[in-house]
């Protein structure tokens, strides 16, 4: 059986995310932050604390997006220099998709997220890509951007602060909380955990 028809198997909910607002979602864990003002360093730093932390915990993982893109957005040489082919790569694989009447109704609160605005993938490197350009790139619109681990029982996503948030599948968050935890432990980074 391939991966793909294994993930199907296995049901996934996301009737408790909430797209509008992660932090109100019911199984929120809490985010890491960077401590000081922007650098590429600390995208790099935060990376390398997702990847140690998944290293070895990837076998069934599904990535779920629901991104768009306005190429004008972007002024920064130095992050166009530096992040402009990834970015590029993102638009013409699909992963980040021309605005839609649709999705920008989403965007302005007016309709919850529309199903069809959902991507799925299989593969850890395109949330590495999405998270890269997502912590800085102003051309990426919208923040849908989820690494899931159902073995582990935890949604990931980064944020424009240079960090990544957390949250449970199903209310243990035993999973989460070690993950921030670990993020704690890099002295650049700020944790906070649900109250």
């Amino acid at each position: 059986m391939d991966k793909s028809s294994k993930l199907i198997n296995k049901s996934l909910s996301l009737n408790e995310f909430n797209f509008g607002a992660f932090s109100s979602s019911p199984n929120w864990i809490g985010f890491f932050e960077r401590k000081s003002k922007f650098s590429i360093n600390l995208i790099d730093q935060s990376l390398d604390i997702f990847e140690n932390f998944f290293n070895g915990k990837n076998e069934e993982i599904i990535i779920i997006t629901a991104l768009s893109f306005d190429d004008k957005r972007e002024k920064n040489n130095e992050i166009i220099n530096k992040y402009n082919a990834t970015y590029e790569k993102l638009k013409e694989s699909g992963v980040l998709l021309p605005m839609t009447p649709c999705y920008e109704s989403y965007l302005y609160g007016d309709i919850p997220l529309p199903a069809s605005a959902l991507n799925f993938y299989f593969d850890k490197n395109t949330f590495i890509e999405l998270s890269k350009v997502m912590m800085c790139h102003s051309g990426i619109i919208g923040d849908i951007c989820f690494y899931i681990n159902k073995d582990m029982n935890i949604a990931v996503y980064p944020h424009e602060d240079v960090g990544f948030g957390c949250m449970s599948l199903n209310g243990d968050r035993t999973a989460g909380i070690q993950f921030l935890n670990t993020c704690s432990k890099n002295n650049n980074f700020r944790v906070v955990f649900d109250k």
